[in-house]
């Protein structure tokens, strides 16, 4: 009988059923406030975006499993939604002046976000290939509609509808992985997949891994790693600054929690087949993101073949298969995440009606007449690059020691002279900034008069925060630590 049918526990879910609830309300409230819907969800947004955050807080660190086996709550997704939560409740409060120069003051925007980022801890809980495909698709669902938020500008609706298609078929290539994984054993959970792999002696081992290549392939798409990075540079050039924002963030790292989840716990036993997966994927988005990115002038376009290639820089940790690479990678994400954050916060700020930030040109002079900002810019700039002894540099030097000490030399080479690359097309926008002289007297350098508080605080937020890790790295990296040890796979 119906009572008599036994309920799941909904404790380690809280902090996503509160969200949920809170888009639902939230939709009402924006669809009955009338012209003042704007200003009431964002406030309200931001105020659901922290209670969140502590919810996901007073979550104990150890393993939990509800809905059936479909969801997880442990160290690993708790230490991946504070970091998701947390920036997302940033670029909220960094866009809002941006959202309205831009035509985007509309209240749909921050519950977008919020759908979104209830996506992506749905993806860093999931304990299914099932789940793992809902919390994807709640993701780019979101997305393609955020992206074509603004309704008059064609180069948006091109973007979103590129961004659908091509997530599309993504979303197919990564079903039919999971069929060929599911016909081979029997299950998507990810506790029984890994007991069937570890105590079957695998007989025709080839279907796994085709299946294990789809699902890749298709979470490839989704952080845009060469050579599935087509989408990337076209949806970037199309969409608003606000939206890009997030676009180029916190996606990313939600995707990399689903991987690194998938490759530690259910499929441990193939990595001899799928590192290999990874290390082409890792190659190839370094070469095609470092050369791509020497040759661009659209700052958009630029800033999607950059994050090409740091996205093949981090995968090669997860190539390793092993703690010390693990923890590289989660270190050279979090990173990653607050210095792009940071930089996207200072070209928000620079961006006004009529005149956004398009162009390497557009940065021409900038340091003359922001003196303040464009320090901000440098140093995200050369942290991004890796150059020492600032923050980007550390990650990407453990990166390289873990490759040597497990005596991956090709790679650690291709790494090596990725860096390099990186630097000089970073170096390109250092340039422009602070050497270049404005082409005409309007430039947005020159013209700049928008003030923006709210970027501000976030953008000199971030650089405090990267400056303190860069003094005090041990308590970041022994949290960090913990984690990675927490993984099944250990």
């Amino acid at each position: 009988m119906l009572w008599q049918i036994p309920l799941p526990s909904f404790t380690p879910a809280l902090p996503e059923i509160f969200l949920a609830l809170s888009i639902l309300v939230l939709t009402l409230v924006g669809l009955f406030s009338g012209r003042h819907a704007f200003k009431v969800t964002y406030i309200l947004s931001l105020i659901v975006v922290g209670i969140t955050l502590a919810l996901v807080v007073v979550q104990p660190n150890t393993p939990r499993i509800t809905f059936s086996g479909l969801f997880i709550s442990d160290a690993f997704s708790i230490y991946a939604k504070i970091f998701i939560t947390s920036t997302v409740g940033l670029i909220l409060v960094m866009v809002k002046s941006s959202l309205v120069q831009n035509e985007l003051a509309l209240f749909e925007y921050p519950i977008l976000i919020l759908t979104s980022t209830l996506g992506m801890m749905l993806m860093v809980s999931a304990n299914d290939l099932i789940s793992v495909f809902m919390a994807i698709e709640l993701l780019s669902l979101s997305l393609y509609i955020l992206i074509a938020l603004k309704r008059k500008s064609v180069e948006a609706s091109e973007a979103s509808l590129k961004y659908f298609i091509l997530g599309a078929l993504a979303t197919g290539i990564l079903l039919y992985g999971i069929s060929w994984i599911y016909g081979f054993s029997g299950t998507t959970n990810f506790e029984i997949l890994a007991r069937f792999l570890h105590n079957h002696e695998l007989q025709n081992i080839v279907f796994l891994v085709i299946g294990l290549t789809l699902i890749l392939v298709g979470i490839a798409f989704k952080i845009s790693a060469a050579p599935f990075h087509m989408w990337a540079p076209d949806v970037y050039h199309g969409t608003p600054i606000p939206i890009m924002v997030f676009l180029v963030s916190v996606p990313k790292f939600a995707a990399f929690m689903v991987v690194i989840r998938l490759l530690t716990d259910p499929f441990s036993t193939l990595m001899l087949h799928w590192s290999n997966v990874i290390m082409v994927l890792s190659i190839a988005s370094m070469i095609i993101g470092a050369f791509a990115a020497l040759t661009q002038q659209s700052i958009r376009r630029f800033i999607a073949y950059s994050s090409i290639g740091q996205v093949g820089f981090a995968l090669i940790g997860i190539m390793l298969s092993n703690e010390m690479g693990y923890r590289a990678t989660l270190t050279f994400l979090v990173f990653y995440l607050i210095t792009i954050v940071g930089f996207m916060g200072g070209l928000v700020h620079l961006s006004r009606r009529g005149h956004a930030i398009n162009t390497l040109a557009d940065l021409n002079g900038l340091g003359r007449h922001h003196p303040i900002i464009s320090f901000c810019l440098g140093f995200f700039i050369f942290s991004l690059a890796g150059i020492p002894p600032l923050p980007g540099f550390l990650p990407k030097l453990m990166m390289i020691q873990s490759t040597v000490q497990h005596n991956y030399y090709g790679i650690s080479i291709v790494a090596v002279l990725y860096s390099v690359i990186a630097a000089a097309y970073y170096l390109m926008l250092i340039k422009a900034i602070f050497i270049d002289k404005p082409a005409r007297a309007d430039s947005a350098a020159a013209m700049f008069k928008t003030h923006d508080n709210e970027s501000l605080i976030v953008t000199y937020s971030l650089l405090i925060l990267l400056l303190g890790l860069m003094i005090f790295p041990n308590p970041f990296l022994s949290w960090t630590s913990r984690v990675t040890t927490s993984l099944t796979f250990f």
